[in-house]
Order: structure tokens, then C-alpha cells, then sequence
């Protein structure tokens, strides 16, 4: 493989080659893997995120798909990495949590359209270790933890991950 696009089957080409000059709104593909994919158009970093873990491989391990019974995700984002996590350990409970809405939205959308709803617990907060709300800021994939409110942050629920 040397491009994204020879990660689709060719009924999906023609809709990703309009959606890679326009950009206007998301991409809805399958993956020859299977996978149901949205991806967002720029400025979003969705297309990189997708390169990175699908084409790139930057999650590949050598462990044994059957050594992995359960993976923690801590930011997962809009969902490639939980996605990515279920192919690869068909048989591991994956836990993510997300604390950004419009994140947590669309990594529900893409655990329900690939039905690993029996397999993937989205935990919409952020993890820490203790139970109580923080600041957000508002930078999509950017977003952190901040110590103040700077009027555009979003308040979260933060939970404990070792009572989770």
C-alpha cells in the first residue's frame, strides 16, 4: 500500500476522491478491513488520525490476540483508536474514556455503526485519579485539561479510573 485510498474498497473511491478536493462535510467510507468509518473535514485532524492508525500502523504491537482480555483508552477521541483496538483484539473489552461531547458523540456513532456495543464501555469523562468536574478547553482534537475556565472551556465530568 502507498496511499489512504488503498485502504478502501473501489466502490468507496469515487466518494473519497469528491471528498478529498471538497472537503465540505464528512466522509462516510468503509475500510476493506470492514470498518464503518466518519471522517471529518479539515480543519479537523480526523484524516491524519485515520492515515496514522489504519495506514501508518502507529498502534501495531507484537501481543498475542489472544493474551489481550481488556485495553484501557484514555482520550479516545472520536473513536479510530477504540475501532483499531477491536480488530486487532477480536476478543478484549475495550474502556475508553472521552471527556470532549461532540468527541464522545461521534465515538458512540462509530461503535454503534460497527456494532462493538458488546465489547466497547465509552465512559464520557475524563480520567483521573479522583471523582469531581474540570475544565476542558474547546480545541477539538487539541483539547485539554485546564486549570481555569477561559469562557470557551467546556466543564466535564473527571472519574476515577481505578474505581471504574
Amino acid at each position: 500500500m502507498k496511499h489512504f485510498r488503498d485502504l478502501l474498497p473501489l466502490a468507496s473511491l469515487p466518494g473519497y476522491f469528491m471528498w478529498h478536493f471538497r472537503q465540505n462535510k464528512p466522509f462516510l467510507c468503509r475500510l476493506r478491513n470492514g470498518l464503518e468509518l466518519s471522517i471529518r473535514p479539515h480543519p479537523s485532524r480526523d484524516y491524519d488520525t485515520v492515515f496514522e492508525i489504519f495506514f501508518a500502523g502507529i498502534y501495531a504491537c507484537e501481543i498475542a490476540r489472544d493474551k489481550v482480555q481488556r485495553i484501557v483508552d484514555l482520550g479516545g477521541n472520536v473513536g479510530y483508536s477504540c475501532l483499531y483496538w477491536c480488530l486487532e483484539y477480536p476478543e478484549a473489552e475495550v474502556i475508553t474514556f472521552e471527556p470532549h461531547p461532540l468527541h464522545c458523540d461521534l465515538l458512540q456513532w462509530h461503535i454503534d455503526e460497527n456494532m462493538l456495543s458488546s465489547r466497547v464501555r465509552l465512559f464520557r469523562a475524563a480520567a483521573g485519579t479522583c471523582e469531581g468536574k474540570v475544565n476542558l478547553s474547546n480545541a477539538d482534537t487539541a483539547s485539554s485539561i485546564i486549570s481555569q475556565d477561559d469562557g470557551d472551556s467546556i466543564t466535564v465530568p473527571l472519574l476515577d479510573l481505578f474505581q471504574t
